[in-house]
């Protein structure tokens, strides 16, 4: 096949050899057991911002992601990306008038936007207070993410000067709706003990409502700050920094309780060292998560120091266990964005419905019902798969004339849910050697080509949901010569999607993925189940958002069984079998995404 012309680089040469077919005796029906072998390794820290962007903050507003940071020569430099992941450009000053007739311009530090009810968004930050001295905290209010943000009132919000002063205001909204501030009084500043608050205010966050409750103290001489709330599950979970931000020492640790008022907990150790992230101060953390418009998984962006002293803005994926913080974590996908597969049939009439997994692993999960795309004749040219890591699979068709053309998912699983269109490839003319996956965890599926010869060919995404976002190419494998046999799928929650072939012997052989998108990145590999003898029945697909794809059989008579994956990239890791679907008489009109 010839290289697409849309496709910005050449492939480097790779191999990888695939080890003859066992023969094994193949019972009548699946069978599934075994022992463990891979357990995934979180991903560390990506580098976003390369130049000073120190205390950022980001925030989606329609389908692009924009961040703040404290001052440089810009009073409010702003970026802005298609994804969270980048690439982010660096655009200005998004406050250009300074910080308010009540403020001295050059310290405006660690700021917070938040979109209004009103389509508005409110700016709060911390500025020097011209009467005192002190660090205040104001308020702005912009009608556009770029500003020009302008102060909101002749005075601060927050100035507690026998206190020291206020810093590092952030937003919170509670799920009842409940509009919150979290910030720092300056005990610092005064040789005073500094304390973590939280104060309602109204819901675009420019006046105080209600009292203002203590969170977390500590004495003279230490130093807390930079609070970030956020809820999840049961709990409330109080991000914040500590130490010198000045040296590599500066670190993000948490606290928890069961509400907004406490009584907080301070976790036993900090969650973000230079130890455990190989960073020189991970701080100023912002927590992204679905509530921020982030489907696919949580993140953390933070600043760390480089060596000429500027400080930079990093992620990193986070998850959660037991409803506490961990680094590291897959990106996932779905139609809405929780991970959670659905299941979706297209029709003959070419309508595509689907029908949304709100149980995860269980007994006929799939409840409501929409369709999310008409004109869908042919299923052989429709894929599923997210492009820029926001977790919600845009919807893609593989043409006739060998362009592939994808619409973005705006609103997750809704009736016509996909909007803008970009075309992004070309010169793929025959769809069964199609694939999409993401192989190196950035939450932006890659495009890959199983070649006539056996090699398959993977471009990578780079630029999320655009025209033609593929860039560097690679030979990932050699002797795959069927592609109906060959599927791509993350096994062990690591984000990289692991290859395995479903063998004319009904074994089904896994790869694991161990170098990301690179030339030959599979290793160790297993035999994960054997007795499935017809691909074109099989499916893989994560239904419970753990990062571990199930694996399903679309039996003749309709009713879909599918086998929990209970051990992630292992021998025979399936276990507890449930029929998910009834009535799913042609396998080639199925799909879950």
């Amino acid at each position: 096949m010839r290289i697409p012309p849309i496709l910005r680089s050449q492939a480097h040469a790779a191999s990888f050899a695939v080890l003859a077919t066992l023969a094994l005796v193949v019972p009548a029906a699946p069978v599934v057991a075994g022992p463990s072998a891979v357990t995934a390794v979180p991903e560390g820290p990506r580098k976003l911002i390369a130049q000073g962007f120190a205390d950022p903050d980001v925030v989606r507003v329609g389908q692009t992601w924009y961040a703040y940071a404290t001052n440089d020569f810009r009073h409010l430099p702003v970026a802005s990306a298609p994804t969270i992941d980048g690439p982010w450009q660096v655009l200005g000053d998004a406050m250009p008038g300074g910080p308010g007739s009540w403020a001295v311009a050059g310290r405006t530090w660690a700021p917070d936007v938040q979109p209004n009810p009103d389509g508005s968004l409110t700016l709060t930050y911390t500025a020097q207070d011209a009467a005192s001295g002190r660090q205040c905290i104001g308020v702005a209010i912009a009608t556009s993410p770029l500003g020009g943000f302008v102060p909101y009132g002749s005075g601060p919000l927050i100035c507690p000067l026998s206190q020291g002063g206020a810093i590092d205001a952030n937003t919170f909204v509670d799920r009842n709706g409940t509009r919150y501030l979290t910030w720092k009084n300056d005990g610092n500043a005064i040789n005073r003990p500094s304390t973590l608050w939280v104060s309602q205010v109204t819901n675009n966050g420019t006046t105080l409502v209600g009292p203002t409750t203590a969170m977390l103290t500590v004495a003279a001489g230490q130093i807390i700050e930079a609070p970030d709330l956020v809820q999840r599950d049961d709990k409330m979970v109080l991000f914040y920094s500590g130490g010198s931000f000045a040296s590599c020492g500066y670190y993000t640790s948490y606290a928890t309780a069961p509400a907004v008022t406490g009584p907080w907990t301070p976790a036993p150790e900090a969650f973000m060292t230079q130890a455990n992230t190989g960073l020189c101060g991970p701080g100023g953390a912002d927590v992204v998560t679905a509530q921020d418009g982030l489907g696919g998984g949580d993140k953390v962006v933070m600043h760390a120091a480089v060596a000429d002293g500027s400080r930079h803005m990093y992620s990193i994926n986070l998850r959660w266990v037991n409803g506490l913080p961990v680094q590291g974590g897959s990106r996932k996908s779905s139609l809405d964005g929780n991970g959670r597969a659905e299941i979706a049939l297209i029709q003959t009439d070419g309508q595509i419905k689907a029908w949304h997994n709100y149980k995860g692993f269980d007994t006929m999960p799939y409840g409501a019902a929409a369709v999310i795309g008409t004109s869908f004749t042919d299923p052989a040219r429709v894929r599923f798969a997210d492009l820029d890591d926001d977790g919600k699979s845009e919807l893609i068709h593989i043409q006739a004339d060998g362009q592939i053309k994808a619409w973005h998912n705006d609103l997750g699983f809704a009736t016509s849910p996909y909007g803008n269109s970009v075309v992004i490839a070309t010169g793929f003319t025959d769809p069964a050697r199609v694939r999409f996956t993401d192989l190196d965890n950035d939450g932006k599926s890659e495009l890959i080509h199983i070649q006539a010869d056996g090699q398959i060919k993977a471009w990578h995404n780079d630029l999320g949901f655009a025209a033609s976002p593929y860039g560097n190419s690679v030979v990932i494998a050699t002797g795959f010569t069927d592609p109906a046999r060959t599927v791509f799928t993350d096994l062990d929650d690591d984000g990289r999607a692991e290859i395995a072939l479903i063998q004319t012997d009904g074994q089904i052989k896994a790869w694991h993925n161990d170098l990301g998108f690179a030339a030959s990145p599979y290793g160790y590999t297993v035999i994960l189940a054997t007795g499935f003898t017809d691909p074109a029945r099989v499916r893989f697909m994560d239904l419970n958002d753990d990062g571990r794809a199930e694996i399903a059989l679309i039996q003749t008579d309709g009713q879909i069984k599918a086998w929990h994956n209970y051990k992630g990239f292992d021998t025979m890791p399936y276990g507890a079998a449930q029929i998910i679907a009834t009535d799913f008489l042609d396998p080639a009109r199925t799909i879950f995404i």
